[in-house]
């Protein structure tokens, strides 16, 4: 190879120089054609989206966070002008005794827990103390085994009712409620479990919300052809269901928004909407105000909880409740 003369280092070096100066030249000339700006908008990133990640579905045929989903779309499409982007979606599966934990720690694998109102959350988190679903998920019937119907029919009072066994899974907070009102729990450890458990006859009933009964159902029904839902009775106990956040300011930030927004949604009639449109059929395909009432207390409540819309203390049916079928009370 023929060795490089001097000079043609020199012109090389030349060329080198040349390339590093007209970039620099060429921005140099381009901001001078620019009108003037603020160096620190020159700089500014857009702002960051708001990122709520919340307890979803435990597996694929749950369908349980349907509206709560629901709600918080329409809680954060209602606040996007003052508070910009977000980004909603489900937190990975976890136990709840785990989801309390990563909003506790802050590790920002969930930032919003959606669960009935309860004095040990009360004491680790904050909270939007109102009955976003309008106490619904008081209201339970009992899927059974179909042929165990005859038996269930003669339960007039919640002492009949002890006479059965019910399930829920270890960390629900409905164990200790049915416990408290002395009635024998049977745990288990994962929510499709309940229903193979109750199939094989673990236990007799498993109580579930007045809309969540039909849906699971439906979509249990190959693997557990027995089941079924309950006909004549209809349990309540105040559980309403409400928005936790950490105590940090990042929590305090998110439970700002979604306190504006759902202010908003109940003052202009979306949270109404929503509500029919997602739990309207599923409340009258039940027949519910000729079912059998039992009350049970729920003494995890925190204080003042059972004072919110929504709950029925004075023996009165709430105001959602479909009409029957050929009229009646």
């Amino acid at each position: 190879m023929k060795a490089e003369s001097p000079n043609d280092i020199r012109y090389k070096m030349c060329v080198l120089a040349i390339r590093r100066i007209v970039p620099g030249l060429l921005t140099l000339m381009v901001l001078q054609l620019l009108p003037a700006t603020p160096v620190h908008s020159l700089h500014a990133q857009p702002a960051q989206a708001m990122v709520y990640i919340y307890n979803g579905p435990e597996s694929e045929l749950d369908t349980r966070t349907r509206y709560q989903a629901d709600i918080l779309t329409a809680i954060l499409e209602k606040t996007r002008k003052k508070y910009g982007r977000y980004i909603l979606k489900p937190a990975v599966p976890m136990t709840q005794d785990r989801q309390a934990y990563e909003l506790a720690h802050n590790t920002g694998k969930i930032t919003i827990i959606i669960r009935s109102a309860n004095r040990e959350y009360a004491g680790l988190f904050r909270y939007i103390p109102f009955a976003f679903d309008k106490d619904v998920l008081g209201y339970r019937v009992l899927l059974i085994h179909r042929g165990d119907q005859p038996q269930f029919s003669q339960v007039r009072s919640l002492e009949d009712l002890r006479a059965f066994s019910m399930g829920a899974q270890s960390d629900w907070k409905d164990v200790a409620i049915l416990q408290a009102n002395g009635l024998k729990v049977v745990s288990g450890h994962s929510y499709e479990g309940l229903f193979e458990m109750l199939e094989k006859g673990r236990f007799d009933a498993l109580s579930r919300s007045v809309v969540e009964a039909g849906d699971e159902v439906e979509a249990h029904v190959g693997a557990t052809p027995d089941l079924a839902i309950e006909r004549s009775l209809l349990l309540y106990y105040p559980i309403p269901r409400y928005f936790w956040f950490s105590r940090d300011e990042s929590g305090g930030l998110l439970a700002a928004r979604v306190k504006e927004g759902l202010d908003e949604i109940v003052r202009d009639g979306t949270l109404d909407r929503i509500f029919q449109h997602d739990y309207a059929a599923e409340l009258a395909a039940l027949d519910l105000r000729r079912r059998r009432l039992i009350r049970l207390d729920n003494p995890l409540l925190p204080s003042g909880a059972a004072d919110e819309p929504g709950h029925s203390q004075d023996g009165t049916l709430p105001s959602w409740f479909p009409r029957p079928q050929g009229g009646g009370r």
